[in-house]
């Protein structure tokens, strides 16, 4: 049988009401189909099973209808005769694992197990000289774990728990982080004053304060001595009389006195009259050019006197150790400074003041003031500004959260520590030893298991298993590979999963998929069916399996399937598993190949918010992308850009955006955390964050668009924030945005 179309589907799961759109192309040979969880793709499974088990229709609640390849409708309601078409859900897994360990069996019997008696008798003589071996490197390795691990290891773990006051760290500690560190010893090797500032750090009990201001002293002390000198050298043009001009003291009496009288005055000292030509010869004596002297001399003076020369700087001690020694390294020209000019101010004053007494002398600087000031250090103003400021941004920075801070000073303690460990103790080549005897003891442990592997192949051939069992165990060892389940003969009905030897109990999801689908792949061949003549549907054969087992589902599907039943239909919401198939259903230009089509199944909404399902033809990007994070960025900034988006688009929006920023926010900060709490590498306003978590979050998990379809703005609301997100992006990592956008680009 053959499947063109899915003409309709009514009331069958999220399938309200579809009809197979004009311009969606046909199913072919091989068709795959991908979407989200609860898109419908489990849905179209059991449409598929139903033709297969007519006696599964009544149970699916709707109605459907089918085209065939020969352009016959076969309609739910109609069909009676079972076709030929083989499904692998969650349905099949829970028929056919009603029991934990039970599942129907099928019997071949082998022949007699007499004659291979003799063989295994000589393997196990081999297998016991190959014993010998690996209890020999098996005491080697026993001997370097004593001497390395519970020795070396053991006291440096204990050494550097308590250099960081963590008892708790252990050897195996030490061996995760010599893993780490080893390929770059130097990198993590501290010298000793850094070391001293983290110690202190790590140990520290101290509380800072914050320090966002401070001044430094920007006075030129070469001008000022510059200024005083051309002081003390002027002199004022006068008609001096000179028993006054020679005696400073008589000359600074007369001028006080001068002051209080008028010509024809009583002299209050003598008592006789001041005569007008005496007054005449006194103004001679103290000219205009003569006061102005004194007073830019006194008032010099004065300014100096009253200069205050220091530096609104904090003490190195109220600097966290970190960043003390550089930032007492960085004031130091400023202290130097600071104290040279407070020597040389007070001599420049005192210069002023002799100035004073002896106003019409030229006078030269004082060689105290020259000395003095041969020690004034000269530094560069803005470049202090600037060092001191990033030092204090630093010491801001750390003690914002002290806590992180101590943690990261032990943690760098803990590699410097690590790193001089191994180089001291030449671990390198400790490891190099132990290498070679663990290859010995594999290579001891391989032949020995390649002789259980024919003892148990004997063993297996004289046990009869069935034909089915060993097929089976074929299959789980290629899903499974390490897991040492298998399958065991119990009866001529049923046999048993075990794990080694014993029952395998509780299994898990995963293993009850890979187990149920390996089986599947034996009912294809079951009864001497004709698999070039059957249908086969296989939805999300890769549930609950990590990565690993991913390709060994996608090879057992193509070596098995792909070609070689009539058609094939395979669904997925995951990803990774989708670009396996892609890469085989498309050619090197991003198009299907011949027989080769694909779906997408999506919910969709109506205008009461009420969500359906849809089946449309894989997207052009969807078929593009290599990564379902480079998709999600392109729906993201097909949002911000559109002029016509969609309520469908928008009620999308939060989950597309939340799996965006779960996983580009995981990368550049791989801590464990909610994705929410890393937004503060995008978005820098605190508000801004919350109403992308809560839109992202809240949004993302709505069942219907009830609340979205009431509030009239939701579409240009979900607009908004996308684009918030996405300009932010682009402004903070421009890089990453620019290569997203060329790498989504058509």
């Amino acid at each position: 049988m053959r499947v063109k179309k899915i003409r309709k589907i009514s009331g069958l799961g999220i399938f309200r009401d579809f009809s197979w759109g004009e311009n969606l192309p046909e199913f072919t040979d091989f068709n795959l189909i991908y979407g989200w969880n609860y898109s419908g793709k489990t849905t179209l499974s059991r449409i598929f099973d139903s033709l297969g088990k007519t006696e599964l229709i009544s149970q699916l609640g709707g109605t459907f209808e089918v085209l065939d390849g020969e352009d016959n409708t076969l309609h739910s309601a109609s069909v009676t005769d079972p076709q030929n078409c083989s499904v692998f859900n969650r349905d099949f897994i829970e028929r056919n694992f009603r029991q934990e360990h039970n599942a129907p069996a099928v019997f071949i019997v082998g022949d007699d197990a007499a004659k291979i008696r003799d063989r295994i008798s000589t393997l196990e003589a081999r297998k016991v000289s190959v014993n010998r071996a690996d209890t020999k490197y098996t005491g080697e390795k026993a001997d370097w774990e004593r001497r390395v691990n519970d020795g070396l290891k053991r006291d440096a773990a204990r050494a550097i728990g308590e250099l960081v006051s963590e008892r708790s760290f252990r050897r195996p500690d030490l061996d995760r982080m010599l893993e780490k560190i080893k390929g770059s010893l130097d990198d993590y090797l501290l010298e000793e004053v850094e070391f001293d500032a983290l110690k202190a750090t790590a140990s520290s009990s101290d509380e800072f304060t914050e320090h966002n201001s401070f001044t430094i002293p920007n006075v030129d002390i070469s001008s000022l001595v510059e200024k005083v000198g051309d002081l003390l050298g002027q002199t004022a043009s006068n008609n001096a009389i000179e028993r006054i001009k020679d005696d400073a003291a008589l000359e600074a009496w007369v001028r006080t006195g001068r002051d209080f009288h008028s010509p024809g005055d009583e002299c209050a000292f003598c008592g006789n009259e001041i005569q007008d030509d005496r007054f005449d010869q006194l103004k001679g004596h103290f000219s205009t050019e003569y006061e102005a002297l004194v007073k830019s001399v006194q008032e010099k003076a004065a300014a100096l006197r009253a200069m205050e020369i220091k530096a609104g700087l904090p003490e190195s001690a109220q600097l966290i150790h970190s960043v003390r020694e550089d930032y007492s390294e960085t004031i130091y020209p400023i202290s130097d400074f600071l104290e040279s000019a407070h020597e040389v101010i007070p001599l420049l004053v005192a210069a002023l003041e002799g100035k004073v007494s002896s106003i019409e002398t030229s006078q030269k600087l004082p060689e105290t003031v020259s000395d003095a000031l041969a020690n004034v250090t000269a530094y560069e103003y803005a470049d202090q500004h600037k060092k001191i400021d990033d030092l204090l941004k630093i010491h801001n920075e750390q003690i914002g959260d002290m806590e992180a801070t101590r943690q990261d000073a032990k943690s760098k303690l803990k590699k410097h520590s690590a790193a001089r460990f191994y180089r001291e103790n030449n671990i390198a080549a400790e490891e190099e030893k132990c290498v070679e005897i663990v290859a010995n003891q594999a290579r001891a442990r391989r032949v020995r298991a390649a002789i259980d592997a024919q003892i148990q192949e004997k063993e297996d051939e004289i046990k009869e298993h069935s034909v089915a069992v060993a097929k089976l165990n074929d299959l789980i060892a290629i899903l499974l590979t390490g897991s040492n389940i298998s399958a065991v003969q119990l009866s001529e009905s049923e046999f048993e999963f075990q794990r080694g030897t014993e029952p395998a109990v509780n299994l898990s999801d995963g293993e009850r998929t890979a187990i149920a689908f390996a089986y599947f792949l034996l009912t294809l061949e079951d009864g001497g069916n004709d698999l070039g003549n059957t249908l086969v549907f296989v939805d999300d054969p890769i549930s609950s399996l990590d990565s690993n087992h991913i390709y060994a589902v996608f090879a057992l599907i193509i070596d098995r399937l792909k070609g070689q039943c009539k058609q094939l239909f395979i669904s997925t919401h995951n990803y990774e598993f989708l670009n396996l198939l892609k890469d085989e259903a498309l050619n090197n230009k991003r198009n299907f190949k011949a027989g080769c089509a694909g779906f997408l199944a999506q919910r969709s909404h109506d205008d009461q918010g009420e969500s359906f399902a849809e089946l449309v033809e894989m997207p052009k990007a969807l078929r593009k992308f290599k990564s379902e994070y480079q998709f999600l960025f392109s729906l993201l900034h097909q949002l911000v850009i559109s002029t016509d988006t969609t309520l469908h688009e928008a009620y999308t929006s939060p989950t597309v955006l939340r799996k965006f920023l779960e996983t580009y926010l995981g990368f550049r900060k791989p801590v464990a955390g909610r994705w929410s709490d890393k937004l503060d590498l995008l978005l820098d306003v605190e508000a801004e964050r919350t109403e992308v978590a809560k839109f992202a979050d809240d949004a993302s998990h709505l069942q219907s668009l009830k609340q979205a379809v009431e509030h009239s703005e939701f579409i240009a609301s979900a607009k908004g924030i996308v684009k918030k997100v996405m300009d932010a992006l682009e402004h903070k990592d421009n890089t990453h945005y620019e290569g997203l956008k060329t790498a989504t680009e058509d």
